[in-house]
């Protein structure tokens, strides 16, 4: 098929050692870790890999051998002495410098997409159908890293040792023919389908050999019995044989039904008649004649092109049926690769760290150990729950927050004393139950809200406390929960206008059609700041070279 020009898919199940595009990619592997094998370099070299044809090994090999046999020089040695062939053996010097780092995922890799354009080679000389199998080849390399380690010599011991056997996913969109077994064919169907050398089969020309099973004997072993003349077989082995040919003759319908349903439109059977056809079991050809004649089927034609022995039944469904027979038409001739593609990428940058403006705050400034009792740890859990419970309460009815609160810090903090609960929930509840507060925890407003924008070159990212957007207005609101309380903008520290700015820049890039504005909730006062866009501007972060 390929030959004619016809594409072609494959066969549905295939040994991963047999196909030539791995066994030359094999070949490269080996002459990695063993350059001296004559046999793997000759076979290298006369691949789509390198690309030497017949005549130019023979020249490189000539006078390899001396006075006697015993002086004869390796291969690889006595190309490399030769002049002129620094050039063309700079695809093998490559292979070899990459026997001493490379794992068999990467070695493939970098043959098959790297300078030597290997895959490219590979299908322009073997065809589309090679695809499949460099790409599985690719696959159990990268599975045999992730279990065994990347070890080159190891993946080679591996892959002789194992027979690999795998199933081909039968693409029924592509435009190609798919060769297939009657048993892989089940649950497929194409528009043509062809059942090659449909006219005998010599399991249904011949007896089977008869099983004397556990059925017929007493002792319920089974025995096999060698072909003998009817008068010298006993009953057992008459009414076993029997029993055999009437089993594989149901068979033999099946796998036909099988084969016939998989057509869509057209159904043609070929086949080499035999000289002298049994008497019993007729073929499958000859069982689709008569079928196709009984049913006054479109078409039943003897094709002449087969000779005397030769014949091929077509079967049409439908007049509007497609000819079976598709004209090959010539590949075209593959468009040269510009050439950046034969360039290795360029190295991108390394993306600036994304900008998270709470960490810039100084961190003496985030809680300050008022009263001088607690320590600076306890401050900041005291500052995490008060936080936890903005959070969670802003959902609940008001006549159940206080003890909802005191039931979950009994839960999450039970190592703090009953006072303690009591004056973290109510400072909480002080703030959530101010009227001037209440939109910042209606059932309009989103509580803990991660984000992240690109601004200028740089990713700020971060999470608000509050954020409610309405009437093309967005008014975040970040919780300093403290015991300092600001007492006018001019003492708010510094580290906190910050934050805020870069808060309000990454907003108004998420939200570009609406007015952002910047609040401060001091909860321990409370005291809520509204900053000024004066005030903003004056502290926005350099971000191009934070």
């Amino acid at each position: 098929l390929q030959g004619q020009g016809v594409p072609v898919a494959g066969v549905d199940r295939m040994r991963l050692s047999l196909p030539l595009a791995v066994q030359d990619l094999v070949a490269a592997m080996r002459f990695a870790l063993q350059p001296h094998d004559d046999l793997t370099l000759a076979n290298l070299l006369t691949s789509p890999l390198i690309g030497w044809d017949y005549q130019q090994l023979d020249d490189a090999a000539d006078g390899r051998l001396g006075v006697d046999d015993k002086a004869k020089s390796s291969l690889w040695r006595h190309i490399q002495r030769q002049d002129g062939v620094a050039e063309r053996l700079e695809p093998l010097r490559n292979i070899l410098n990459m026997a001493g780092y490379a794992g068999p995922h990467g070695f493939l890799e970098a043959l098959l997409s790297g300078p030597l354009g290997g895959r490219a080679k590979l299908i322009a000389r073997l065809g589309d159908a090679a695809r499949d199998p460099i790409d599985e080849l690719l696959h159990q390399s990268m599975q045999f890293e992730r279990r065994h380690g990347r070890s080159l010599n190891h993946f080679l011991q591996w892959f002789d040792a194992n027979d690999i056997e795998t199933k081909r996913d039968q693409d029924v969109t592509s435009d190609a023919v798919r060769i297939l077994s009657i048993h892989g064919s089940k649950g497929l169907q194409a528009p043509i389908v062809i059942l090659a050398d449909a006219d005998f089969s010599k399991e249904l020309g011949r007896d089977p050999d008869p099983i004397l099973t556990g059925a017929t004997l007493a002792n319920a072993i089974e025995l096999p019995m060698l072909p003998l003349n009817k008068s010298l077989q006993l009953s057992a082995v008459i009414d076993e044989t029997a029993a055999a040919r009437t089993c594989a003759l149901a068979e033999s319908k099946r796998l036909l039904y099988v084969g016939m349903t998989r057509a869509e439109r057209v159904l043609c059977a070929t086949g080499i008649a035999p000289k002298i056809l049994p008497k019993t079991n007729p073929s499958w050809l000859t069982r689709m004649a008569v079928g196709a004649r009984d049913m006054h089927a479109d078409e039943v034609t003897d094709d002449p092109i087969w000779g005397e022995y030769g014949s091929t039944l077509h079967l049409r469904r439908g007049a509007k049926a497609k000819s079976a027979v598709k004209r090959a038409t010539p590949h075209a001739m593959p468009t040269p690769l510009p050439d950046w593609a034969h360039k290795p990428a360029p190295v991108e940058a390394r993306p600036l760290k994304p900008l998270a403006p709470s960490h810039d705050v100084d961190d003496a400034v985030l809680a300050v150990p008022t009263p001088p009792s607690l320590s600076r740890d306890a401050a900041m859990r005291r500052g995490t729950l008060i936080h936890a419970l903005f959070e969670r309460l802003s959902g609940v009815d008001a006549a159940v927050r206080r003890s909802s609160a005191l039931a979950w810090l009994g839960h999450e903090a039970a190592d703090l004393d009953g006072d303690a609960q009591l004056d973290i929930v109510d400072n909480v509840l002080r703030v959530m139950e101010d009227a001037r507060f209440a939109a910042i925890f209606g059932p309009d407003a989103r509580g803990e809200v991660g984000f992240s924008a690109l601004v200028g070159d740089r990713v700020i990212a971060g999470s608000i406390d509050r954020l409610l957007v309405r009437d093309g207005v967005v008014d975040i609101i970040d919780f300093k929960s403290g015991h300092h309380i600001a007492q006018a903008i001019a003492d708010i520290p510094t580290g906190y206008l910050r934050q805020m700015s870069a808060y309000v820049s990454a907003i108004s890039v998420i939200f570009p059609q609406h007015a952002v504005r910047a609040h401060l909730l001091f909860t321990a006062g409370p005291r809520l700041f509204t900053l000024d866009t004066a005030t903003l501007d004056a502290h926005k972060p350099n971000l191009a070279t934070t």
